[in-house]
């Protein structure tokens, strides 16, 4: 039998192809475990000493509780290194607790009017009584500083004491007139220090009158920056409009262009108390007292009228602003056999009791009666006003004029 002899086939070779594109990334493997925990920081103060103290040289501080505190330089520390200290302040050893602030020199500050209008010189708050004077004084009073604009900010500026004569036409409008309402104001006229008046509370575009301020050119409204009061309007001979600091009221006398201080007084159908000056700043209660030497007098009929029949039974005031609450209270005694006797108090009338007055009353005995009142009159020139009055045309009351008086309490 013949045997063939066969060779193996030689085995197959395959050439690489291109790649293929990359295959998506797979999922996150889980988080190999936490490394050990580092070193603990050094430990910060735990308290503080308080309040802080002025740094000082070769003085031992603290670190620890309660860490030392100190100023320095205006900046406020906390010591973060325990230390002496050495001639030299060392910023490494401290921690800023504060910074300084700006510098406030640019800022303007300035305090309230420090003068008082008055009567008499050299005396601030009058007690006794000052009759047709010619001039008002702006003296000082809690000091000798008033704040006066110069066109950007206020000064304060040092001043003796100021008079204001009320015939003055050079830095006034004009003379001051009879039985008017005047506003004054300090100024700085080129370095002196003056005080003016305004134009009379009537006068403006807008005419006012004794009881509120004209407005408008010619007037003497106010307007308030930087919390005072000013002229709002240039004032003829005097400050320009907003350089004016309002110091006061005054009301001039009706018989004269003169200014009176009369608290009151004991006098045949009452000595009548007249205050015609109200300062805008540091005012001063007043109390003032009106009596009658006179015996007594009768009244038969149900109208109010002027007790004992005077106008003199009355106390004046003027009011610059309507801020300061007035009392009064009016007391009399009385005796009427047959009716009631009628005590009042009177608000610029002599006819009608003040809104929110007390009427006192008293029936057929001999005995006391009183009246009163508490409000704001208003701003200008008022007046409160003793009134009587019995219940009808026939029952006669006899009032004991010297056994009565009117009591006001104000400010001025």
């Amino acid at each position: 039998m013949a045997i063939r002899r066969t060779t193996p086939a030689a085995p197959a070779v395959y050439l690489g192809g291109p790649a293929g594109p990359q295959g998506d990334t797979g999922a996150t493997g889980p988080s190999g475990p936490a490394g050990p925990q580092g070193a603990t920081g050094p430990t910060g103060p735990q308290t503080w000493q308080t309040p802080p103290v002025a740094w000082a040289a070769l003085t031992a501080y603290a670190a620890t509780a309660p860490a030392s505190t100190v100023t320095y330089g205006g900046e406020s520390y906390v010591c973060s290194t325990s230390h002496t200290s050495t001639a030299t302040f060392d910023a490494t050893k401290w921690t800023k607790l504060a910074t300084k602030g700006s510098d406030g020199s640019s800022a303007t500050a300035f305090a309230a009017p420090q003068g008082r209008l008055t009567l008499t010189p050299g005396v601030p708050v009058l007690t006794a009584a000052v009759n047709a004077a010619t001039s008002v004084l702006y003296t000082p009073a809690q000091g000798n500083l008033i704040p006066l604009w110069n066109g950007s900010s206020d000064v304060m500026t040092a001043f003796a004491e100021v008079s204001q004569a009320l015939s003055d036409t050079a830095k006034s409008p004009a003379a001051a007139a009879a039985g008017n309402v005047y506003d004054l104001f300090a100024w700085n006229d080129a370095g002196t220090v003056r005080v003016t008046r305004g134009p009379a509370w009537a006068a403006g575009a807008t005419a006012g009158s004794n009881t509120a301020r004209g407005a408008g050119a010619g007037s003497t409204a106010l307007s308030r920056v930087n919390g005072l009061l000013r002229n709002a309007v240039a004032i003829a001979n005097g400050p320009a409009a907003g350089f004016g600091t309002w110091v006061g009221t005054i009301v001039t006398d009706p018989s004269g262009a003169t200014v009176s201080f009369n608290p009151g007084s004991a006098a045949a159908n009452g000595g009548a108390a007249w205050v015609g000056l109200w300062n805008a700043f540091d005012r001063k209660p007043v109390a003032l007292n009106v009596q009658d030497t006179n015996a007594s007098h009768s009244y038969a009929s149900a109208t109010l009228r002027a007790y004992a029949n005077s106008t003199t039974w009355r106390a004046t005031v003027v009011r610059g602003l309507d801020v300061d609450g007035v009392i009064a209270s009016l007391i009399s005694q009385a005796a009427n056999g047959s009716g009631v006797s009628y005590l009042g108090i009177g608000l610029d009338s002599t006819a009608a009791n003040a809104p929110g007055a007390m009427l006192g009353l008293e029936a057929n005995a001999n005995a006391t009666t009183l009246a009163r009142y508490a409000g704001l009159p208003g701003v200008g020139l008022h007046f409160l006003q003793a009134l009587e009055a019995t219940d009808a045309a026939n029952s006669t009351s006899t009032f004991v004029n010297n056994r009565a008086q009117l009591d006001v309490l104000t400010t001025f």
